[in-house]
């Protein structure tokens, strides 16, 4: 299942969520590109695609920031718990079973990204343990619907309707984001498909600088 991200609501007070600096940023976009066409993406789990490991580590790393003032190179094992057990569990439209493919996944991403220099060692070894630690937490928060915004439980629904829907043989079964209404329209825009997410990040870059 292709990684999407429900975007929460603005605050009472309209604040726009605090974003990585730019050139923070640019230096995720450059690290996970490198990383998805490297011999350690074949260390991730079979089912996760370059899309889903792309996904795992420029939500972890936005969130991380926007929500515990941490940028990659000074994560802390409470950003890290904060950001998997909660936006990635909340707010992350993954198969339940697939919870289990974000830490190998982190794993070798981190091992590709001390190998290259890009985070030292030490952190990144804190970090990989931060991450086994949280996981099992993650994984169990996700098996219970009870814990999904609203915008991703509209959605999860939705799409467990239509793969219902593609078991009958009378029936032609519709992509998730195809048909009258776009999934990114579920909920009044606030759900965001992965690549809609991305395309509207780069033109809000643009629009800034």
């Amino acid at each position: 299942m292709t990684t999407t991200l429900a975007t929460p609501a603005t605050s009472s007070a309209h604040q726009a969520p605090k974003e990585l600096p730019k050139k923070m940023r640019q230096e995720i976009d450059t690290w996970t590109a490198a990383f998805i066409q490297s011999a350690a993406f074949t260390k991730v789990p079979k089912t996760v695609t370059a899309e889903d490991a792309v996904a795992y580590v420029t939500v972890l790393a936005e969130k991380a920031y926007s929500q515990f003032d941490k940028t990659p190179r000074a994560w802390t094992k409470y950003a890290i718990k904060g950001v998997l057990t909660g936006t990635f569990v909340a707010d992350m439209f993954i198969d339940k079973a697939d919870y289990a493919n974000i830490e190998p996944t982190l794993h070798a991403f981190l091992d590709f990204a001390a190998a290259q220099g890009y985070l030292n060692p030490k952190l990144v070894a804190r970090t990989q343990r931060a991450i086994a630690e949280a996981a099992p937490e993650m994984i169990e928060l996700a098996q219970d619907d009870a814990n999904y915004s609203p915008a991703k439980a509209t959605v999860m629904r939705s799409l467990m309707r239509e793969a219902a829907t593609a078991t009958e043989p009378t029936v032609q079964p519709k992509a998730a984001n195809q048909g009258n209404q776009p999934q990114s329209e579920l909920t009044s825009g606030r759900v965001v498909a992965l690549k809609a997410w991305k395309r509207r990040q780069r033109l809000q870059r643009k629009h800034k600088h």
